[in-house]
């Protein structure tokens, strides 16, 4: 691959934040005029640069049913087997992945369409959650802040229940 311009790495810093961003836009942050903007994309593209879209959610999920837990998020079920969920942004990031998963038994693969929420404040949670386990409980929060105040909610009712 060749080397990137300065003005050619900073339009792919721009692309990387909002990869929708119009030829003038991009132009405007820049700095330079929209032909040269043009001329800066196709130049990427001769030099192998590939425009994607990330999706922010991650919208294909799946729930595999494993021996072991093969996955950042993974619970044991009662018969000692493990659900692995897993998310990617495409659909051949989500194979890559579940090809990495031995013993697998059943795959259940969806778009994810559903919303988390903060377990203190309410608020949706785009990123990732912060999560926060009490024994077979899983609370998610948005935040530090709201992460913090979880664990006192809990500690003052395990003090409540211990009296």
């Amino acid at each position: 691959m060749e080397k990137l311009s300065d003005l050619e790495f900073r339009a792919l810093e721009i692309l990387r934040n909002d990869s929708r961003i119009s030829v003038t836009e991009l132009a405007k942050q820049l700095n330079i005029s929209r032909s040269t903007a043009t001329n800066i994309l196709k130049s990427l593209k001769r030099k192998g640069v590939k425009f994607t879209i990330k999706f922010q959610n991650e919208p294909f999920i799946a729930f595999v049913i494993s021996e072991s837990c093969n996955s950042e998020e993974c619970y044991k079920l009662l018969e000692g087997r493990f659900m692995n969920v897993v998310r990617a942004n495409t659909l051949e990031s989500l194979e890559n992945v579940l090809e990495n998963i031995r013993g697998k038994e059943l795959v259940f693969i969806g778009k994810s369409s559903f919303v988390v929420k903060c377990d203190y404040c309410g608020k949706e949670i785009y990123d990732s959650p912060l999560i926060y386990k009490i024994g077979r409980k899983t609370y998610y929060a948005c935040c530090s802040s709201c992460l913090t105040e979880l664990k006192k909610k809990f500690a003052r009712k395990n003090v409540i229940n211990s009296e």
